[in-house]
């Protein structure tokens, strides 16, 4: 019962975290940061940029807590819960850091 909610906390945080990150950086004017396709204008662009910073990935952040927290209140015990919210904090920060190797790496991660 609890892997699908420490699997979707991680994913949610983890997207919600590198997401901010990267349109971030692509506002301050690192445009490198962000893979866009090629048929989109500048202005389309940093609209998508816009609009995920100040919509999208706050709301993945929610998602993420929201799942966290529901975890630890599964979690009744005192260990239980923070091995929950370690355990979490470890499957974030690793997700985070392949998605950072991968755009240092100019290589895309994708589910299809």
């Amino acid at each position: 019962m609890l892997a699908p909610l420490w699997l979707g906390s991680v994913v949610c945080l983890s997207h919600g975290l590198y997401g901010l990150a990267t349109k971030g950086l692509y506002a301050a004017g690192a445009h490198a940061a962000v893979s866009w396709p090629e048929s989109l204008t500048a202005a389309q662009k940093n609209l998508a940029a816009l609009r995920d910073l100040g919509v999208f990935e706050p709301w993945f952040l929610v998602q993420g807590l929201l799942l966290l927290f529901a975890g630890r209140w599964f979690a009744r015990a005192a260990a239980g819960r923070r091995w929950w919210t370690l355990s979490l904090i470890a499957g974030t920060v690793l997700a985070v850091a392949f998605g950072v190797a991968l755009t240092v790496a100019h290589r895309r991660f994708a589910v299809s």
